[in-house]
């Protein structure tokens, strides 16, 4: 993002380290005299941090740890957040600070402007030792499984050094094809898009073909609401009414609503048009390299979930997106479960 800018970082080597800020210009410096092959980094939500450094520093250790997934393993199940400040508070290792919602906003200037940078630092401070304490706690005292520290590492892996390569032009052939099939609908039925977005106004469209609105009881509410979702049989239904205009304005309002695949697709394509630059021994610059984003223990069963809004996992059998990820490494598509 050409808006993406480094206030700083704190930083703590060793876990009995004191410590201590850095600015960018510090971090280069830092990670520039380090040796990647002698280096486990930890941080809280490590994709995060794992990719800036990589991408920005070009930096790769030896091994990245999460702290965050570590505790979506082993305190999921009781926490209702997992978040710095919750799993500190929890594990009795310390106490965040609120310094960040001040700042929120605000460039480095800005900051020191409102008299809030060395509160700023100071948070940050205070961040990474509670951090390491985590880290202490978790791993060194409750032993978590070295082996599923290394299998951490390369779930990260798959998105800080990008391997997959993405075909653009299968991609946009793609979302064209997705928004032309929209607005055929939406030419075929007459209706505008917002009577279709609206429950009230699809409600009134049914109402004018002659069909009557399917209804349910709310599960949040308990009040009486429309049964427009996927997941409403009566609505379902529709799609095979005799009434061929109400198929299409039932086959529309899923369309138009379900905006998954057209948004998957413009987030593919804007990653298709990323360089990534990062040496492990040398320097390399490829534009189209596919991160694989992936939550470690993101199901309750403990498998993998996705992150950033998209889940590789999930991709459509054989379909355009798969094609246009797998194609251009000379692979057959085939349909595994």
């Amino acid at each position: 993002n050409p808006l993406f800018a480094v206030h700083g970082a704190a930083v703590k080597q060793g876990l009995g380290g004191e410590p201590f800020w850095l600015d960018d210009a510090g971090l280069r410096v830092l990670f520039k005299g380090l040796d990647p092959n002698k280096v486990i980094l930890i941080s809280h939500n490590a994709l995060f941090d794992a990719c800036i450094t990589a991408w920005e520093y070009d930096f790769v250790p030896r091994m990245t740890g999460d702290t965050l997934g570590i505790a979506r393993a082993m305190l999921g199940y009781k926490l209702k957040s997992l978040s710095l400040g919750s799993v500190a508070q929890h594990l009795n290792v310390g106490i965040k600070g609120t310094t960040i919602h001040q700042v929120q906003g605000m460039t480095v200037a800005d900051t020191k402007a409102n008299g809030l940078w060395d509160a700023y630092i100071n948070y940050a401070i205070n961040d990474v030792e509670q951090c390491a304490n985590i880290w202490k706690e978790l791993v060194v005292h409750r032993k978590f499984p070295a082996k599923e520290l290394v299998l951490m590492d390369r779930i990260i892996r798959c998105a800080i050094q990008p391997k997959l390569q993405l075909k653009a032009s299968v991609l946009h052939e793609h979302l064209a094809l997705v928004r032309a099939k929209k607005e055929n609908l939406m030419q075929r039925i007459g209706f505008a898009k917002e009577d279709l977005m609206s429950n009230d106004k699809f409600a009134a469209a049914l109402t004018t073909l002659g069909v009557v609105p399917p209804r349910k009881t709310s599960l949040t509410t308990g009040k009486e609401t429309w049964a427009f979702a996927k997941s409403d049989p009566q609505f379902v239904e529709l799609e095979d009414h005799p009434d061929p205009e109400v198929q299409a304005l039932v086959s529309a309002r899923l369309g138009v609503k379900s905006t998954l695949e057209e948004k998957r697709t413009e987030r593919f394509i804007a990653l298709s048009q990323l360089d990534y630059v990062w040496s492990n021994g040398k320097v390399e610059t490829r534009r189209g390299l596919m991160p694989i984003p992936l939550r470690y223990g993101g199901a309750h069963t403990h498998r993998l979930s996705g992150e950033w809004k998209l889940n590789l996992q999930n991709l459509p059998r054989g379909g355009a997106l798969r094609k246009a990820l797998v194609a251009p490494l000379g692979y057959k598509v085939l349909a595994v479960d």
